[in-house]
């Protein structure tokens, strides 16, 4: 949990709410670019005995085309997760 919010705002994102218990982080916008994104990563314990991160996002408000920025979002938290921990690159399927 503790590098999941620390890559969210070393990315530039704001973490909203986080809950332990359940393992998510809700948090919103990570450039100026993706805004208006909302990013919620919930982390599941795998049948290996690892964790793995399974990341949702979605428009903060509605939208015609979305043009990426949920996959901006998740990629740039995703790289950020795999600088911090040797795991968090193999977190991307």
């Amino acid at each position: 949990m503790e590098f999941v919010v620390s890559a969210i705002r070393s990315s530039g994102g704001s973490v909203i709410s986080q809950d332990p218990e359940s393992g998510q982080v809700f948090t919103n916008g990570m450039t100026f670019r993706t805004w208006g994104q909302f990013l919620k990563v919930d982390l599941r314990d795998t049948d290996l005995g690892e964790q793995m991160a399974v990341c949702t996002s979605w428009p903060t408000h509605d939208v015609v085309w979305e043009w990426g920025a949920g996959n901006i979002v998740i990629n740039r938290f995703i790289d950020k997760l795999g600088e911090m921990t040797p795991e968090g690159r193999s977190l991307v399927q």
